[in-house]
């Protein structure tokens, strides 16, 4: 069997309720800034995965994403074409949604190891939610989606709180188990996010006495009276928006990427360019001496740091610097002031409203509004290509 390497990952913050960063109507900047969509997410979280093996994305042979219920929530589904929008290499290459409820993240990544054993080299898997895009009730009725919705929807209103506040009753009445048992559980997982500085709940503490007492601030919440009592808000997981990416490698994809197994003729820039290795750690390794004498004195360089990233980061930076001269080239591209966005087939309802209302000049200037996509872009791009030809169209009739 082929082995499997996990050679890098990463995380987006994850934000929801009670998070200082998400956007709600009683935050300061509530109507002029909103929250990462969707395609946002899933596009930051794999590109962060993939710099940080300093990999690009044409050495990806397949991807995998994880999600629920994109289709209610953001009214997106096809996400693995959503992906495909995060780098321009990925375009055409088999991306495929993988959905299984709570397990959709898991599922995504055993199918990432699946294609590696299966012949694949590099496989980049992007696991992503948004679901604070409703109110509670809307939420939990998308949710209950999970369950046997026809069988189990009446349960109570928020379904699946109430599915495990009947497993919470069984094992208070069949087991030693108690609900302080359960408030334990509650504040060690609030203790855990408060060491994790990407975490939804980072700044939010609770003591034993809050988690185990029903409140108006820690309600038992539910309407079934039969099971009402085994369930408080801290019993549940919070409603948090974030992606997690990961990049999985066979042994040849190890070696795509620069991370193969170290041998003698490794240059010393391939070397440094692995993401385990790095100035400082490089003095432990089985070096020649005149490897050894350049580490050496690169180590005590003031500039260390800035020599590091350029050469563990060569290949994304070059890719950096070809969108930046993209991006230069757009903002050169006008858009008419008469353009008609509604006519544009393609685009949004959204996208339309915020193109009218903020009537960007350029191209460019069209491409960093919050919520135009890069296949909206595309489409722009298309328009303009053909507003073009038009017009040299009737030069040369005019001409002849």
């Amino acid at each position: 069997m082929r082995k499997v390497y996990v050679a890098g990952g990463a995380h987006t913050t994850y934000i929801g309720k009670f998070h200082p960063d998400f956007i709600w109507k009683k935050h300061p900047d509530f109507g002029k800034k909103e929250n990462p969509t969707l395609e946002q997410y899933l596009c930051d979280a794999a590109i962060e995965a993939l710099a940080s093996v300093a990999a690009t994305a044409a050495a990806v042979d397949k991807a995998y994403v994880g999600n629920f219920v994109g289709e209610l929530f953001s009214n997106q589904g096809h996400l693995g074409a959503l992906l495909a929008a995060a780098d321009p290499d990925l375009a055409g290459k088999p991306i495929a949604r993988v959905e299984g409820a709570c397990a959709s993240g898991g599922l995504a990544l055993a199918s990432g190891f699946d294609a590696i054993r299966a012949g694949a080299e590099v496989v980049l898997v992007v696991g992503a939610e948004v679901q604070t895009t409703q109110n509670a009730k809307v939420g939990a009725d998308y949710l209950a989606r999970a369950a046997h919705y026809r069988r189990q929807r009446g349960v109570d209103a928020f379904t699946f709180p109430a599915v495990f506040a009947r497993r919470a009753k069984a094992l208070v009445e069949q087991t030693e188990a108690t609900m302080e048992d359960f408030a334990r559980a509650a504040v060690k997982a609030y203790r855990n996010a408060n060491k994790n500085p990407l975490a939804h709940m980072h700044a939010v503490t609770i003591d034993l006495e809050h988690a185990n007492t029903p409140s108006p601030k820690n309600p038992a919440f539910l309407e079934n009276e039969e099971v009402k009592d085994y369930l408080r808000v801290t019993d549940c997981s919070q409603v948090s928006d974030g992606a997690s990416a990961i990049v999985l490698c066979s042994e040849e994809g190890l070696a795509r990427i620069g991370s193969a197994e170290l041998n003698r003729k490794s240059s010393f820039a391939e070397m440094l360019r692995r993401p385990e290795i790095h100035l400082d750690s490089f003095l432990q390794l089985p070096l020649e001496e005149e490897m050894r004498n350049r580490a050496a004195r690169l180590a005590q360089s003031p500039e260390k740091q800035e020599i590091e990233l350029r050469v563990k980061f060569k290949g994304y930076i070059e890719r950096q610097e070809e969108q930046v001269a993209r991006f230069k080239k757009m903002e050169n591209l006008l858009l008419p002031e008469d353009i008609d966005y509604a006519s544009l087939p393609g685009l949004s309802a959204e996208v339309v409203e915020k193109l009218q209302n903020i009537a960007p000049q350029s191209l460019g200037r069209a491409s960093r509004i919050s919520g135009v996509t890069p296949a909206a872009i595309s489409v722009l791009q298309v328009h303009l290509r053909r507003l073009r030809h038009n017009e040299q169209h009737s030069k040369r009739e005019k001409t002849e």
